[in-house]
C-alpha cells in the first residue's frame, strides 16, 4: 500500500490493520507483523482441536487432525510468503464455525467481525458461511452471518474503498471482461444482457 500510494482503506478496507499499529508503540519493527500471522495460523489448530472433538473424534484422532492442519503445504507457505492481513482470518474462520456448534453468539459474532475486517472480499466466504449454517440447522447463525457478509460486501465495496481510493476495489480490473464495476459484474454473472456463459463462450473461442 506504501508503494501505490493508497489508504490503508482504500485498498482492502482492512481495519484489523489499526490494533495491529499499536505494537509498533511497544517496538517499532515490522517482526511485529509476522509474529502475529505465525501465532494467528498457529492458534488454528486450538479450534481444529476442539472441533475434531466435538464431533466425537478420540484424542489420538484430534491430536492427528491438528497436525494435519499445521503442516498442511498452503498454511506453511502461507506463513512464510510475506504478511497477508487476510491469514488472520483463518483461524477466526473455524472459531465462527465452533462458536456456531456450541451456541455461542458472542463469539460468533467476535469472529465474524475480525473475519471482516481482515480484508473486504471475505465477506463472500462470510456469506457462504452463512449459507452452510443454514443447511447445518444453525438457521440464526447463518442468517445472520449472510447479512453481515452481503451488508458488508455492499458498504466496503460502494463506499469505504471508492472513499479512501478515489476508484472501484483494485480486483474489478482483472475482470474487466465482465465489467467495468463490481455492481455492472454482479448484473452481468446473475443473468444481465451479457451471462457471464456467453462471456467464458467467447474467451474459450
Amino acid at each position: 500500500m506504501s508503494l501505490i500510494g493508497f489508504h490503508a482503506l482504500g485498498d482492502h478496507a482492512a481495519f484489523v490493520l489499526y490494533p495491529l499499529a499499536l505494537l509498533y508503540w511497544v517496538f517499532p519493527s515490522v517482526y511485529w507483523l509476522l509474529a502475529v500471522q505465525a501465532i494467528a495460523l498457529a492458534s488454528g489448530g486450538f479450534f481444529v482441536w476442539q472441533l475434531a472433538l466435538d464431533h466425537g473424534l478420540k484424542r489420538a484422532q484430534a491430536i492427528a487432525l491438528v497436525w494435519v492442519y499445521l503442516l498442511y503445504p498452503v498454511v506453511f507457505n502461507a506463513n512464510l510468503f510475506d504478511f497477508h492481513p487476510e491469514v488472520m482470518a483463518v483461524p477466526a474462520l473455524l472459531g465462527a464455525i465452533w462458536a456456531a456448534r456450541r451456541r455461542n453468539w458472542l463469539g460468533f459474532i467476535a469472529a465474524v467481525l475480525l473475519v471482516l475486517s481482515c480484508k473486504a472480499v471475505l465477506s463472500l466466504t462470510i456469506a457462504a458461511l452463512g449459507l452452510w449454517l443454514l443447511l447445518a440447522q444453525r438457521r440464526s447463525f447463518g442468517f445472520l452471518a449472510l447479512a453481515l457478509g452481503i451488508a458488508w460486501f455492499g458498504i466496503s465495496t460502494q463506499i469505504i474503498i471508492p472513499a479512501f481510493s478515489g476508484e472501484e476495489a483494485q480486483a474489478v480490473g482483472r475482470y474487466s471482461y465482465l465489467g467495468d464495476s463490481v455492481l455492472g459484474i454482479l448484473q452481468i454473472c446473475c443473468g444481465g444482457p451479457r451471462s457471464s456463459w456467453s462471456i467464458y463462450s467467447l474467451r474459450l473461442t
